[in-house]
């Protein structure tokens, strides 16, 4: 999700730093007019920026037309009050213990009991706030309430799970986001359970992702929805802050009574309304299916337009119709994110296979319903369209940045399903990395985010950018909940794992990188993969050594940073003809962060002769000696820039000779520069 960088899509993201973005894009205008005039050059090389990634067709397995065992058959019938801001729900779910041990009680989500009150979990650790700026509307506030359960036959009485998990160990009963059914007798393996339930939603003012503004409903985390059973336990964790959701593939059948003439955008496929649902006058009923789904959401509103177009499958046979409903005043622009979505879908074919689904919905909601966008679902996104003003007039691509994002979480989390609590970066990590990728390939590497006359900005830059705020507080493979903040959150699943995915793209080539995505996505397309499976990957096609630096990184909180410490020359003598002694020249590089990279080291000598050479940044220092004519003129590490995790690109390069007050000053100058210019976006 986001309504991205440095602001961002997706949450943290894509909401969660707009406001700062936009008061001061036109400080990243400065900071390209400093690369642009090289005044951060004078005593270090700049980088060099890199290419735009091209792919060959897919090759792989066909994996998008695998057989998924379903775990969960939801039938729901739901009515949308509009007045009261409620659904009515009555809900048949048939689970099945596809597992081999007996479960011996069923745990649910009631992720709506996450806005019932300011002793939940997700209100204590956010303050009521959420990144993007909108707080919580205390008069209006959300929840979900149980007025019948029944498993089997017989009427049960659910218990509150609580919040055992850290921060709110010390308020275990006062969170209501997980509930647990007690059972009679365990679900044997094979065997089934047919829970029926009748529910009523309050849908609070649109915030986090979900709700109402006026007459715009974005209806998610909206019906109890029942945990994933592996390893012999629920994983059903409560909502917290700074985590999203996880729930099991399954078949939907969603029927919904709304108001007449209002249009919907629901997961899955329109299909006929069976004859008992005859609608009461002013009401419709519409009706969707969708199976290898395991989550379910809606918008719908009077005052919504929609078109669709359809497109061929870039790999195979078949066609994807794409379908847009837009806020009425936004249409005509978001036409314009309908083609691009159409665009990069064939992108993403091509890298990952085909999109498994017969139809994808796009939602524009209306500006003021804006905490709604920047976030997925199974076979439908929401994105955002600013209206006309600064940030188009400076050609910043944040939109497209969104919807791009938006997009691409259909594959990193609609298909691959990971686990969002316990392993953010799977998800949200991917994700922005693929997207950079994708916008890259499409606006090119150098102005995928910022293209104003000669000023550009492109879209690793940025992430970089974002990821130098707080790049080592936390490890990367937590659980969300064990973060430092919301902001370390962001930094580390985001814009971290970008930088992590992008080295290791620097590292082992594009190539391997292209098998390795392709793979991870065929090998476990529905079905929850974790890091390790991720790592088993990497393994298999780049070796245990690129596999062991990768889970050093992820599992610490370490940095990679490297620095030209020194270089020495010969001495000459005075006032006669230069002499070369017999002592060599010399280069000192030293390892400053904690991650053990290898590093690539190219001195240049002033007779135009190059030497290139591998550090594995194993010790904390390295010296490299050279007995040649020339001398050293300059040394650059890492000189292709396939490091994006270095923390500082400045410390880089070194000349031989420098003016060093002209340099100190110029540098001090820089470094208070881009001192305010972060601060000023917000960071």
């Amino acid at each position: 999700m986001v309504r991205h960088q440095l602001t961002q899509r997706h949450r943290f993201v894509t909401q969660a730093q707009q406001a700062g973005f936009r008061r001061l894009v036109v400080a990243l205008s400065v900071l390209c007019v400093l690369g642009g005039l090289g005044i951060s050059s004078c005593r270090k090389r700049p980088f060099v920026g890199s290419k735009p990634v091209a792919w060959p067709d897919w090759t792989g397995h066909a994996w998008w037309n695998r057989s998924v065992p379903d775990w969960c058959e939801y039938r729901i019938q739901a009515t949308l009050d509009a007045e009261k801001k409620v659904v009515h729900g009555h809900m048949k779910l048939r689970w099945t213990n596809r597992s081999t041990q007996p479960v011996p009680y069923l745990a649910f989500h009631l992720y709506m009991n996450a806005f019932r009150d300011d002793d939940s979990a997700f209100m204590r650790e956010s303050g009521g706030s959420f990144p993007n700026g909108r707080h919580m509307d205390r008069h209006h506030w959300g929840g979900i309430d149980l007025s019948k359960v029944r498993v089997d036959g017989r009427e049960r009485r659910p218990v509150v799970a609580g919040c055992p998990n850290p921060p709110c160990k010390g308020m275990l009963s006062r969170d209501e986001t997980v509930m647990r059914i007690d059972l009679d007798q365990p679900v044997p393996p094979g065997g089934q359970s047919l829970v029926e339930m009748d529910f009523t939603t309050r849908l609070p003012r649109v915030f986090a992702r979900t709700g109402y503004e006026g007459r715009f409903y974005m209806v998610a985390q909206w019906y109890p929805s029942i945990g994933v059973w592996q390893q012999g336990k629920w994983n059903c964790h409560a909502f917290h802050a700074a985590s999203e959701f996880f729930a099991e593939f399954g078949r939907y059948d969603v029927t919904i009574d709304l108001p007449a003439g209002w249009v919907v955008g629901a997961t899955g496929i329109r299909k006929a309304v069976e004859q008992e649902s005859k609608p009461a006058k002013g009401r419709q009923v519409v009706r969707f299916e969708a199976d290898r789904v395991h989550d379910f959401a809606f918008a719908t509103g009077p005052n919504l337009r929609e078109t669709s177009i359809t497109i061929h499958h870039r790999i195979g046979a078949g066609t994807v119709r794409l379908r847009l409903v837009s806020a009425r005043r936004l249409f005509a622009p978001a036409r314009g994110q309908l083609r691009l979505t159409a665009r990069a879908l064939g992108l993403l074919e091509a890298m990952f296979g085909s999109y498994p689904y017969d139809e994808l919905t796009v939602v524009v909601p209306p500006v003021k319903a804006e905490a709604a966008s920047g976030m997925e679902y199974p076979t439908l996104f929401v994105t955002s369209v600013s209206p006309p003003g600064l940030l188009s007039w400076l050609g910043v691509l944040l939109d497209e940045q969104t919807t791009v994002h938006e997009l691409t979480h259909q594959y990193f989390q609609g298909i691959l399903a990971s686990n969002e609590a316990e392993e953010a970066w799977l998800d949200e990590g991917f994700t922005t990395y693929v997207t950079g990728l994708l916008m890259d390939r499409m606006f090119g590497a150098d102005r995928s985010v910022l293209r104003f006359g000669p000023l550009a900005l492109g879209y690793f830059p940025q992430s970089r950018l974002v990821y130098l705020y707080k790049p080592g507080w936390d490890p990367i493979r937590q659980s969300s909940w064990r973060y430092a903040d919301i902001e370390s959150y962001g930094t580390i699943t985001y814009y971290k794992s970008t930088c992590l995915l992008r080295s290791l793209q620097g590292l082992i080539g594009q190539d391997a990188m292209r098998r390795i995505l392709r793979l991870y996505v065929a090998r476990f397309a529905f079905r929850h993969p974790t890091t390790d499976d991720f790592l088993a990957v990497v393994r298999d096609v780049a070796g245990s050594q690129v596999a062991s630096l990768l889970r050093e990184a992820l599992d610490t909180s370490g940095t990679l940073d490297y620095r030209v410490a020194s270089i020495r020359n010969p001495s000459t003598i005075e006032g006669k003809r230069e002499k070369r002694t017999r002592r060599p020249s010399e280069v000192l590089i030293q390892r400053v962060g904690s991650l053990r990279w290898p590093v690539d080291v190219l001195v240049r000598f002033d007779d135009g002769a190059v030497i290139r050479k591998t550090w594995d940044g194993k010790k904390r220092w390295v010296r490299y000696r050279f007995s040649r004519k020339s001398r050293i003129a300059e040394v650059q590490l890492d000189p292709d820039r396939k490091l994006w995790l270095d923390l500082d690109f400045l410390n880089d390069g070194l000349t031989a000779q420098v003016h060093r007050a002209g340099a100190h000053r110029v540098g001090t100058w820089y470094g208070l520069t881009l001192q305010w210019l972060m601060g000023a976006v917000g960071f």
